[in-house]
């Protein structure tokens, strides 16, 4: 038996970030019993080269990407043990999260995030979206990660530092942007 996708909405939506995301509700309906154990073992014995997440292709670029994948995991529990083996799979024990943390998510979606959603600083605009409170960000990377000895104090911390060298990359890119338009309006 083959699983039955049901696309019950399709948004489009322009993220902050300037790109386009597609945003689409799904709902999958699957029981194990009523497929033959030989195809079960088969899709449970898949390499890890071939972990998908059904209507997800990781990296995530846009935050509404991320949004649509914490509401699945929430919902269907098919799809958060999909997520869960996916980032089994990505992540080697001897690497730290914030090392692998690009295969999940890209730069830009995280850009309305951090861990408490509290944003600091002199230039603080808002409050941002809060880590803490995804599953996606808590109970699925430690129930993926548990065999590499990651409790929440560690991955609290992992994330973090993932989320201080995302903020380091994306202001490096953005100085080097306005350096090169500099140098353009100078030849000029």
């Amino acid at each position: 038996m083959q699983p039955s996708l049901k696309v019950e909405s399709i948004d489009l939506a322009e993220s902050s970030s300037s790109s386009l995301c597609l945003n689409v509700e799904t709902s999958i309906e699957v029981s194990t019993d009523q497929i033959p154990s030989s195809e079960h073992s088969m899709a449970q014995g898949n390499s890890l080269k071939e972990t998908r997440v059904a209507g997800f292709d990781f990296p995530l670029t846009c935050e509404e990407d991320i949004d649509r994948l914490e509401l699945m995991v929430r919902r269907n529990p098919l799809i958060r043990n999909q997520y869960i083996r996916y980032l089994s799979a990505n992540k080697p024990p001897n690497m730290d999260v914030g090392q692998v943390f690009y295969r999940f998510f890209e730069n830009d979606s995280l850009s309305n995030f951090n861990w408490s959603g509290i944003e600091r600083g002199a230039t603080a605009t808002g409050v941002k979206k809060a880590m803490q409170q995804y599953e996606i960000f808590n109970a699925c990377m430690l129930e993926a990660w548990q065999s590499h000895d990651v409790t929440m104090a560690s991955l609290k911390e992992r994330l973090k530092r993932a989320l201080l060298l995302i903020s380091r990359r994306r202001y490096t890119n953005e100085y080097n942007k306005r350096r090169q338009i500099q140098r353009m309006t100078q030849e000029k």
